[in-house]
């Protein structure tokens, strides 16, 4: 998602609403071919949504993408990961703990959270 931001950022700037097909445009891609992009760039707190406007870059996205110092931007990661109600239940779960095998993590996503199989393995993966 930062990759995807970062284009954004390069060719288009940060303080203005850009349409979708403007940025699908960019990525030299079509604008339906993206939702899943823009979605997810919104649920980790990147992009802001304008109904009928646009799409902006966040704050969150500059802490993370040009930070001040390491820490900011582990901090910026964090709070990302925290959009997510998944991913902030398991930092909670193992804060200060091991972290389980991939299939361990994965049969957890399944299980708890009702994640798709493939979806999981590659979430427990990355």
């Amino acid at each position: 998602m930062l990759n995807f931001c970062a284009k954004i950022y390069t060719e288009l700037g940060i303080n203005t609403f850009h349409s979708r097909e403007l940025i699908a445009e960019i990525h030299n891609v079509q604008a339906d071919s993206i939702k899943q992009k823009f979605s997810s760039a919104q649920g980790y707190g990147l992009l802001e949504i304008k109904h009928s406007v646009g799409y902006k870059l966040t704050p969150l996205f500059l802490k993370v993408f040009k930070p001040l110092n390491d820490d900011e931007k582990k901090q910026g990661i964090v709070e990302c990961l925290r959009c997510s109600t998944i991913y902030s239940t398991l930092i909670d779960d193992f804060n200060g703990h091991p972290l389980p095998s991939e299939q361990g993590l994965s049969s957890r996503l399944i299980r708890n959270f009702q994640v798709k199989d493939y979806a999981a393995a590659k979430a427990a993966f990355i």
